[in-house]
C-alpha cells in the first residue's frame, strides 16, 4: 500500500474508532445512570413519556447557585429514561418545550441571549437558533416561549407575538401585545387558539393573560401574579399563577371556577385527557400529576427548578378541552432531600449522551461542530504522522 492509501485508511481508521468510541461511552452512561431517586410515589403510571426543562437553580443560603439546566424524559412509572444537558458555560436556563405536528420537539433556553432548538423524533439536534444577540432581525428578539407551526416558527417576544422564517432569516409577520408594553412587564407564555394566540403576561404588580388575533385583544383578564404557561379550555383557560402559588382555571370575565394550592411558584400547568392535570411545582424540585380534587397521582422529581412539563402520546400533545369540577383544592406532595435532588442530577447527567454545550455544538444550518472538530481533528493527526514518518524514511 503506498503512502496515500495507508494515509487515508489511517484516516478512516481514526474516525471510526472516534464514533465507535463516542457510541460505546454513551451506551454505558446510559447502562449505568442511577436515577432512582428522581423517582417519586406513583399511584398511577403515565400513558407516555413526561418532558421536563430544568432552570438549574439551586437556592444556597441567600443566593441562588447556579446548577445545570436539562431537559429530561420521564417515563411512565416517572424513572428517567433521556436527558440533555442545555447549559452553555453554566449561564443557561431551560424555559419551555413543547411538541411539534410531525413529533419534533421544540426547546428554548435563556442566558446572555436566547435560543431555540429543534430535537428530531430520537431527539437528535436538528438545527439552533439564536435570538437577541449579533445583527439582523433575530438580534432584536428576547425569546419568551416558542411554537413551532404549519406556518412557520413562532415566537413570544417581550411585548409581541413574531412569526419568523428560518430559510429567509427574516420575520414576516407580527402581533402586538399591549399588555406588555407597560410597566416592565413581558409575555411569558403563548399556546394556540383556532383565530389567534393565548398569552400570559407577568409584571411587578400586575400580570394579564388575554387572547389577542389579527383584530387585536379579544378579551383580556388583569389582576393576575405571574401567569404562565396558559392552555385553552374551551370556555375557561388553565394557567400557573406563580405569584399566587396556585393553578388556575378560570373563565374570560376573570372568574376563578377551580384552583390547586399548596404549590411554591409552580411555572406551568397542563391539562391531560384524562382529566388530571401536569404541574411542574419550580420552588419544590417537582412535576406533579394531580387528579380534579387535589390527589397527586404521579411524582417525579426534577432538580433544580422545573420550568415548564409537558406530556405527549406517540410524540403528540393530545387535544384537551374538558373543563374541570369546580373548587379550590389543597395539593400534598412527596418531597426530596436536597441530597436526593443532587444524586438525581448526577443520574440524568450520566444519561444525557452529551454533557458538552448543547446550544454551541451546532451552527446556524445544522452542521454538527463536534463530528466536524473530530473529522478535523482526525485528518490532521494523519497529516502529522505521515510527515512523520516521511522525515525518518
Amino acid at each position: 500500500m503506498n503512502r496515500a492509501g495507508l494515509a487515508s485508511l489511517t484516516a478512516l481508521v481514526f474516525v471510526i474508532a472516534l464514533c465507535v468510541t463516542a457510541a460505546t461511552g454513551a451506551t454505558a452512561a446510559t447502562e449505568t445512570a442511577d436515577t432512582a431517586t428522581c423517582v417519586g410515589p406513583v399511584d398511577r403510571p403515565a400513558n407516555a413519556e413526561t418532558l421536563v426543562t430544568t432552570q438549574g437553580l439551586q437556592v444556597v443560603g441567600n443566593r441562588y447557585e447556579k446548577r445545570p439546566a436539562m431537559l429530561a424524559a420521564y417515563g411512565p412509572t416517572a424513572r428517567p429514561v433521556w436527558s440533555h444537558d442545555l447549559d452553555e458555560r453554566g449561564r443557561f436556563v431551560g424555559r419551555s418545550v413543547a411538541d411539534t405536528p410531525n413529533g419534533t420537539l421544540l426547546v428554548t433556553q435563556e442566558g446572555s441571549h436566547t435560543v431555540v432548538e429543534l430535537l428530531d423524533d430520537e431527539r437528535r439536534p436538528v438545527w439552533a437558533l439564536r435570538f437577541g444577540i449579533g445583527d439582523g432581525p433575530r438580534a432584536s428578539i428576547d425569546v419568551r416561549d416558542a411554537l413551532l407551526e404549519p406556518e412557520g416558527l413562532l415566537v413570544a417576544d417581550r411585548d409581541r407575538l413574531v412569526r419568523y422564517d428560518r430559510e429567509t432569516d427574516r420575520i414576516v409577520r407580527e402581533w402586538p401585545v399591549p399588555a406588555a408594553s407597560r410597566d416592565n412587564r413581558t409575555i411569558t407564555g403563548v399556546a394556540s387558539l383556532s383565530n389567534g394566540y393565548l398569552v400570559t403576561v407577568a409584571g411587578e404588580n400586575n400580570g394579564s393573560v388575554l387572547a389577542v388575533g389579527d383584530a387585536g385583544v379579544r378579551w383580556q383578564v388583569d389582576g393576575l401574579q405571574e401567569p404562565y404557561s396558559p392552555q385553552h379550555l374551551g370556555g375557561r383557560v388553565l394557567f400557573a399563577e406563580m405569584g399566587a402559588d396556585r393553578v388556575v382555571e378560570m373563565t374570560p370575565d376573570g372568574e376563578v371556577v377551580w384552583a390547586l394550592t399548596g404549590l411554591d411558584r409552580p411555572r406551568s400547568a397542563e391539562r391531560l385527557p384524562r382529566g388530571t392535570t401536569l404541574v411542574s411545582d419550580r420552588r419544590n424540585h417537582r412535576v406533579l400529576e394531580i387528579g380534579p380534587r387535589g390527589r397527586v397521582v404521579w411524582t417525579a422529581f426534577a432538580p433544580w427548578e422545573p420550568a415548564d412539563a409537558t406530556r405527549t402520546v406517540d410524540g403528540k400533545r393530545q387535544s384537551v378541552t374538558a373543563e374541570n369540577v369546580t373548587g379550590t383544592y389543597g395539593v400534598t406532595a412527596a418531597n426530596a432531600s436536597y441530597d436526593e435532588l443532587a444524586a438525581c442530577e448526577d443520574g440524568l447527567l450520566a444519561l444525557a449522551p452529551n454533557r458538552t454545550e448543547r446550544a454551541t455544538t451546532l451552527v446556524e444550518d445544522g452542521t454538527d461542530r463536534v463530528a466536524l472538530g473530530a473529522l478535523i481533528g482526525s485528518l490532521v493527526l494523519v497529516g502529522a504522522l505521515v510527515a512523520r514518518r516521511r522525515a525518518t524514511a
